[in-house]
């Protein structure tokens, strides 16, 4: 049985090509170095948890015998009250919550709650985008029959409300059960819950995940064969259970499994991962999928996650990896027996085959213990991940992000997310819909107390360093040939931004690789000036490369005429890298054909362009179709398209 902790790590022992622009992505932390304070009120705040709050940010939750709750934007900015929002101050302890989205910029929060002064039951309560708690004050009571209900975990119902279950000693040892919760906060299933498993011996340490119909998967450790083994079961939205009574055994080997943890397999089923000691020396890692009617589909009793010889490995945590199948890490002491855990990871895709090295990619190898890994989807395959960590003197909090081929993507061995003084320990953490996540954890930096922060952590900022050309007039596109810089991803998007004027979106980017892009500004009838080139990669991160392009004055081009520019004295020096540009404006859409004489007629060199009837150009570099310099002298440029056929003149001198 879980017990409200009463104490924190320092008072503790802990556990006796295709080119690919992400293959080397630097990471960074968003907030204050060390984490932004959530609280530091007097007194110790324990077990954060925490939900999406919709818009980048969180919302957190913790108990310091009475549970609070606190937002944080996407810029690290709370959004509450200091130190947290009280969600239930009744008499006595509350412990142990957990929160799940409301799906409009709040949460739903449940807890384990000893206000009748003899045994815990539990609550949950609603808060708002605001701030401001939405049901009974204190909370709505979800259970309270008799003995203890411990350990309640929460997964959204898909229609603002949540389903909840825990386990509980109603009877005569303890069983699963569960509750939905609408989000007015009327309890809607039967009073005191509907029973998942009440089968003999104890069942233990529920967790939950939303089937997409309404209902919810749930597994549990159960002891009905004198040994801990894992179970499921599905419940539906009216609060029948679905599968065979007391679940489906979803793995019943020999010497006991434990600790599972689920995920959704996007189809109405669930990936539920646990360690296991069927080898009877060694505690190793297996995965099972279980369809939406209670079938389970891959090798009985689970598929080999990790296996490694001589060594156990504990406490999985496992996310979807948006294609069906799941990333799932772990702890592991491979490498140096029982004096060194380390932090590995695999992916199984939905029919149960390991996709990554045997035994799992390692996420962290560093000198001493890494424990406790928690998972969280990067939103294009892979994941991130966050760990305690004590390779400094102390424990710190760490992370790394793997993507869908199993290759880390930043710092080896993981980003330092804090290091503050003292210990910091029990990392929780949320995706923030933009390729990072957001991490809280508790943090013992005031020495006397232990407080809860937070940070973000995303991959860094792409740099822009130059562009070429690095100006162009204001009478049609300019096409730019190197923005040079670092951290370019694929489908970064370009603009140039400019005080008081809107931005110039670029077209046609194409993002040769990490270093350079490539793209067009339509300049026409812009500001004159100095512009800010900004490059801004798909996890919303952004570059700017300050004052960096210039905007001149054009030559005006209207509708069917042509003009003529080369070089800033009126004519093009090609040893200077000038060019002559042909403007026009074609009266519909169409081909535009140039070509360039001598005075005594003989073709220089010719080009074409497929025009939509607005301006633009052709630009030649004052080279002979043979890729020669041309000579000195005046050149004859006949151009022909839609409502244009003329004739001008340009100087080139060398």
């Amino acid at each position: 049985m879980k017990k409200i902790y009463t104490g924190f790590l320092k008072k503790s022992v802990f556990l006796c090509l295709i080119f690919v622009l992400v293959s080397s992505v630097y990471a960074g932390v968003r907030w204050t170095a060390d984490g932004e304070a959530i609280s530091t009120e007097a007194g110790d705040q324990w077990y954060p948890t925490i939900a999406s709050d919709g818009a980048g940010g969180a919302i957190i939750t913790w108990y310091d015998s009475d549970i609070y709750a606190q937002r944080i934007d996407a810029n690290g900015n709370v959004q509450w009250a200091t130190n947290g929002v009280a969600i239930c101050t009744e008499a006595d302890i509350q412990g142990n919550p957990t929160i799940v989205s409301d799906g409009a910029g709040g949460a739903i929060i449940t807890w384990q709650d000893k206000r009748n002064l003899t045994n815990y039951d539990i609550y949950a309560q609603r808060i708002n985008s605001a701030g401001v708690v939405q049901w009974t004050a204190n909370g709505v009571a979800i259970c309270t029959e008799a003995n203890h209900q411990y350990d309640p975990i929460i997964a959204s119902d898909g229609a603002g409300g949540a389903i909840i279950t825990w386990y509980d000693y109603r009877g005569t040892s303890a069983d699963i059960y569960a509750q939905r919760i609408d989000s007015a906060g009327v309890v809607q299933w039967t009073a005191g819950g509907v029973a998942i498993c009440t089968a003999d011996e104890s069942q233990y340490h529920p967790t939950i995940v939303s089937d997409g119909a309404g209902g919810a998967i749930i597994t549990w450790d159960d002891y009905r064969s004198s040994k801990y083994d894992i179970y499921a079961q599905r419940i539906n939205s009216a609060g029948g259970v679905q599968w065979i009574a007391n679940g489906v055994a979803i793995c019943t080997e020999a010497n006991g499994q434990e600790y599972p943890t689920i995920v959704s397999d996007g189809d109405g089923g669930a990936i539920i991962t646990w360690h296991d000691n069927r080898s009877g020396t060694n505690r190793d890692i297996y995965a099972q999928r279980i369809d939406s009617a209670g079938n389970v589909q891959w090798t009985d009793n689970g598929v080999t996650i990790c296996t490694e010889a001589t060594s156990s490995r504990y406490e999985p945590s496992i996310v979807s990896d948006g294609a069906g199948g799941a990333i799932i890490t772990w702890y592991d002491n491979r490498n140096s027996g029982t004096t060194d855990d380390d932090i590995y990871a695999q992916r199984i895709n939905s029919a149960g085959v390991v996709q990554w090295t045997a035994n799992g990619v390692a996420i962290c190898t560093e000198a001493n213990h890494q424990y406790d890994p928690i998972i969280a989807s990067d939103g294009a395959g892979g994941a991130i991940i966050t760990w305690i960590d004590y390779r400094g003197t102390s424990a710190d909090i760490y992370a790394q992000r793997i993507n869908s081929a199993g290759n880390v993507q930043w710092t080896a061995d993981g980003v330092a997310i804090c290091t503050a003084g003292e210990a910091q320990g029990y990392p929780t953490m949320v995706s923030d819909g933009a390729g990072g996540a957001i991490i809280t954890w508790n943090d013992d930096r005031g020495i006397v107390d232990a407080d809860i922060y937070a940070q973000r952590i995303s991959n860094e900022p792409p740099q822009a360093t130059n562009i070429t050309p690095d100006s162009g007039p204001n009478d049609g596109p300019v096409d730019i040939t190197n923005l040079a810089g670092s951290r370019f991803f694929a489908n970064a998007t370009v603009k140039l931004t400019k005080t008081g004027s809107s931005a110039i979106q670029a077209t046609n980017v194409v993002v040769v690789g990490p270093e350079k892009i490539t793209c067009r500004f339509d300049l026409t009838s812009k500001e004159v000036g100095r512009w800010n080139v900004v490059v801004t990669n798909t996890d919303e991160q952004l570059g700017s490369l300050s004052n960096g392009f210039e905007v001149k004055i054009g030559v005006l081009t209207p509708r069917g005429k042509v003009r003529i520019q080369g070089g800033e004295k009126g004519y093009a020096n090609p040893s200077k890298g000038e060019e002559v540009k042909i403007h026009f404006q074609a009266n519909s859409s169409g081909k535009v054909t140039i070509k360039i004489y001598t005075l005594r007629g003989q073709l220089v060199w010719e080009d074409s362009k497929q025009t939509d009837g607005e301006k633009d150009f052709i630009t030649w570099d004052c080279q002979n179709s043979e890729g020669s310099v041309v000579s000195s002298g005046v050149y004859v440029i006949y151009v022909e398209g839609p409502g244009i056929k003329t004739t001008k003149k340009a100087a080139i001198l060398r």
